[in-house]
């Protein structure tokens, strides 16, 4: 019995560190000049043409991201730890 609790305890903590690792992140917040600047960084690199772009807002933080007119997007996430 004490072998079964064990190894579910190893295992509850993997599956936990993984999570953590992998799925676990928050939103940075942008200021809209860092967007703007990001989103000329794409406009080179990729050669797009689109005239402009689409903040990407959340409730809590504000900018977070920018939606390109040519269908690229980008969020600004980090992780919780």
């Amino acid at each position: 019995m004490l072998e079964l609790f064990v190894i579910a305890s190893w295992l509850s903590l993997v599956v936990y560190a993984t999570w953590l690792f992998a799925r676990a992140k928050r939103y940075a917040t942008l200021r809209p000049g860092d967007a703007y600047v990001l989103w000329r960084l794409h406009k080179h690199e990729s050669q797009c043409n689109a005239s402009s772009y689409v903040g990407k807002f959340h409730e809590k933080e504000g900018v977070v991201g920018f939606k390109c007119l040519c269908g690229y997007e980008y969020e600004s996430k980090r992780p919780m730890v």
